[in-house]
C-alpha cells in the first residue's frame, strides 16, 4: 500500500494502526505532527550546513597535532628530566659548598698569619721609635 499521492510504501505495522483510527484520532494525530514539525522547522536554521562546517578542521587536519598520550609520555619525559636537573643541582650545590668551605678555612688562615705579623710589625715599629728617641738624645749632647 501507498501513500496518496506518493510513492513512498507504507509498512504494515503503520498501515494497521492507521487503519484502526478514528476521523478524530487522525485529526489529533496530524495536529501532534504538525506541533513537532513546528518545532523541527524553529530548529532547523540553527542548525550548520556541510558548507558552515568546511571551515573547522577534519580529523585529518588534526591529526598532525599532539594528541593527549603525546602529551602526557612528554609530561613524564619532562618530569624525568627535572628529577635529573635537580639532583646534578643538588651535587653542584654540595661541591661549592665544599668549595666555599675551602676559601673560608684558606681565609681564617690569612687572617691569622696577618694578626701575627700586625704584632711583629708594631713590635718592630716600637723599636725604631724607641731607637729613634735615642738617637735623639745621643745627638742632643753633642755641638
Amino acid at each position: 500500500m501507498t501513500m496518496v499521492g506518493s510513492c513512498v510504501t507504507l509498512d504494515p505495522v503503520v498501515h494497521a494502526r492507521i487503519g484502526g483510527m478514528t476521523q478524530a484520532e487522525m485529526e489529533d494525530a496530524l495536529e501532534k505532527l504538525n506541533v513537532r514539525m513546528s518545532s523541527v522547522e524553529q530548529v532547523l536554521p540553527t542548525l550548520a550546513t556541510k558548507i558552515d562546517l568546511e571551515r573547522f578542521a577534519t580529523k585529518a587536519d588534526l591529526e598532525r597535532f599532539a594528541t593527549k598520550q603525546d602529551l602526557e609520555r612528554t609530561n613524564e619525559a619532562l618530569r624525568e628530566g627535572l628529577a635529573d636537573s635537580k639532583r646534578h643541582t643538588e651535587v653542584l650545590v654540595e661541591s661549592v659548598r665544599d668549595d666555599i668551605r675551602l676559601v673560608a678555612e684558606g681565609v681564617a688562615s690569612l687572617i691569622t698569619k696577618v694578626d701575627s705579623l700586625s704584632g711583629r710589625v708594631d713590635g718592630f715599629g716600637h723599636r725604631l721609635h724607641d731607637f729613634g728617641n735615642r738617637l735623639d738624645s745621643a745627638n742632643d749632647g753633642q755641638p
